[in-house]
């Protein structure tokens, strides 16, 4: 098959869009060595429902060694307090610099389902609004970036609040991509690591473009022969609706496709994300009629905007 770009280390939307995170990895394959270099930043709120795990204290105390600016938001499973907000403008407005650094720590999911049963669009909303109202006004000060280790829970969540609100944001994780999942297993996959921001990126994107509904032609010696756009996917009140090309022009492409090669690849190309389209693609052979091919591919493309949305 074909040589996918390979992923790279960062991406912009094109058009001053959202931007994806600028990934990075510490040389420690552990969690302390990346713990401490994102602690570097002016300004590091870290939102716990435990506060007194390893890994708050750990982070709170290379706070406090590179004297920077702690500030911990408990969380309690409801939606952010005013008490939250004007804690970390009080933060801000303690940092005599005109620009400033954010970086964004916290428990990971494994911590917080260990008591409740939470999930990570919980924390992503959660997050998203208390950082939406409290830079809303930011005393002045000039955002220059949000950082975070890039784990589950809420490093995520504020890499994501990030990207919504169009602040530049950089993830520094462990050498190998280590992310903690949910159950607390440790596993080493840059695309599973990566995957999760991308998906933000697309949904923030599909909120006011439209994409490209591809094929891709193999033949059998497993050679790209090119491809063909077959469509458009559009946003519409909310709902992603593919929009075909002319029956005449469906039919003269489904033909072809079908009569002269072994297998296709459907995808969706997102502006500004084209290193990331392995993610969101379905692959099949074509086998059948050519009313099944041309169902088939309808299938696939559903199936994408499915899984992305």
């Amino acid at each position: 098959m074909n040589t996918i770009p390979p992923i790279p280390a960062s991406a912009t939307t094109s058009e001053g869009g959202h931007a994806l995170p600028s990934f990075a990895q510490h040389p420690d394959s552990g969690y302390r060595g990346r713990t401490l270099a994102n602690a570097s930043a002016d300004l590091t709120i870290a939102i716990a429902q435990d506060m007194s795990t390893a890994g708050e204290r750990l982070t709170k105390r290379a706070v406090l060694e590179q004297n920077k600016v702690y500030c911990p938001i408990q969380y309690r499973g409801t939606a952010a307090t005013s008490a939250a907000v004007h804690a970390i403008r009080k933060a801000i407005r303690s940092i005599d610099k005109a620009e400033i650094s954010i970086n964004i720590a916290g428990n990971g999911l494994y911590t917080l389902n260990e008591r409740w049963d939470v999930a990570q669009e919980d924390l992503d909303r959660y997050t998203f609004e208390l950082l939406r109202a409290a830079l809303s006004d930011p005393c002045g000060k000039k955002i220059t970036v949000i950082r975070s280790g890039g784990q589950t829970g809420f490093d995520e969540a504020g890499i994501k609040a990030g990207m919504s609100l169009g602040i530049p944001t950089e993830i520094l994780a462990p050498q190998g991509w280590k992310l903690r999942n949910v159950h607390g297993v440790d596993v080493m996959d840059e695309l599973a690591f990566k995957r999760r921001f991308v998906l933000h990126q697309m949904k923030l994107e599909w909120l006011s473009k439209s994409f490209a509904w591809s094929t891709y032609c193999y033949d059998n010696d497993d050679e790209c022969a090119g491809w063909n756009a077959i469509g458009i996917v559009r946003n519409r009140a909310g709902h992603l609706v593919m929009e075909h090309l002319t029956p005449d022009q469906a039919d003269e492409l489904s033909g072809n496709v079908h009569a002269y090669f072994s297998y296709v690849m459907v995808m969706l190309d997102v502006r500004g994300c084209t290193g990331y389209r392995e993610m969101f693609q379905v692959t099949f052979d074509v086998k059948g009629s050519l009313q099944d091919f041309k169902e088939r591919v309808h299938e696939a493309t559903q199936e994408l905007i499915d899984s992305a949305t």
